[in-house]
């Protein structure tokens, strides 16, 4: 759900968006840097306590960041 409410708030901003769905990070900066996306963000979530999850993104050129949730 969270998915879907990124990419409407992306869209209604003027952003292109592209799902990939579930896939690995080095995919996303890959496509990111191949197709010269401006970014690509990753949703991910885990077992493990809250501040092991966190959102990627990857900035233009294929550079990760990592945004953690709190």
């Amino acid at each position: 759900m969270f998915e879907y409410t990124l990419v409407g708030g992306l869209v209604a901003s003027g952003v292109d968006a592209y799902l990939l769905h579930v896939t690995t990070m080095p995919s996303v900066a890959y496509i990111a840097r191949v197709d010269d996306f401006d970014c690509g963000i990753m949703i991910s979530v885990s077992h493990n306590p809250y501040y092991d999850n966190g959102n990627l993104k990857t900035e233009k050129g294929g550079l990760q960041r990592n945004v953690r949730s709190s």
